[in-house]
């Protein structure tokens, strides 16, 4: 894997585990698991809101409206804002 994925997944399960924190559920960046589901985290709307204005910041993207939904895991959303993000 190299150096700039590293980044790029990190950055999003940073964003992630932030937001989450904001709304009172404490998670490690690093222990959110690829098959982790974001409903499974406690995450409602409004935090998937936030994830994805976090992730437009956070790397310089425009997330699309479908992505975001409760039942989307850590993993498919690496894989969906991987190919977004600027080189």
């Amino acid at each position: 894997m190299c150096r700039a994925t590293e980044t790029i997944e990190s950055r999003i399960r940073r964003v992630v585990a932030d937001v989450l924190a904001e709304s009172g559920i404490a998670i490690e960046p690093e222990a959110l698991a690829a098959a982790t589901k974001l409903s499974d985290l406690g995450a409602d709307d409004l935090d998937l809101l936030h994830i994805a204005i976090g992730m437009e910041d956070a790397l310089g993207i425009e997330m699309r409206d479908d992505l975001m939904h409760a039942g989307i895991t850590i993993g498919e959303l690496i894989g969906a804002v991987q190919p977004a993000v600027p080189a």
